[in-house]
């Protein structure tokens, strides 16, 4: 489990969920996958599958690039562990829907979406 609070807003077209702990300053989007042709890409040179790894670590990968990770697609696998990839260039409206994936903003990136 990932924490206990939470807070939403919604945009508008994607519902966006604050959690904790180290993901308290991290928002993110349930059942939303954003790929090359689809709203995002790659944050790492077309390297962006990061492995099987907590959510918590699938989040400070991307926070190890603060100049090209906007976000985090993590795909939960049922267990402690889940599919990590790192993503930038975001363009929300073009992210397709995808049951089981959620798309984690960094905090910039999440201020970001906040104000528009």
């Amino acid at each position: 489990v990932v924490g206990a609070s939470q807070t939403s807003f919604t945009n508008t077209r994607t519902s966006i969920t604050t959690t904790a702990p180290y993901s308290k300053a991290w928002e993110h989007s349930q059942d939303l996958n954003c790929y090359w042709g689809a709203g995002g890409n790659s944050a790492r040179n077309g390297q962006d599958f990061v492995g099987l790894l907590p959510l918590e670590d699938c989040l400070k990968e991307c926070a190890k690039l603060p100049d090209v990770c906007e976000a985090s697609l993590y795909q939960d696998t049922g267990g402690h562990v889940g599919n990590c990839w790192l993503r930038s260039q975001l363009v929300l409206p073009e992210c397709v829907k995808v049951p089981g994936y959620s798309l984690w903003f960094s905090p910039a990136v999440a201020t970001t979406l906040k104000n528009k």
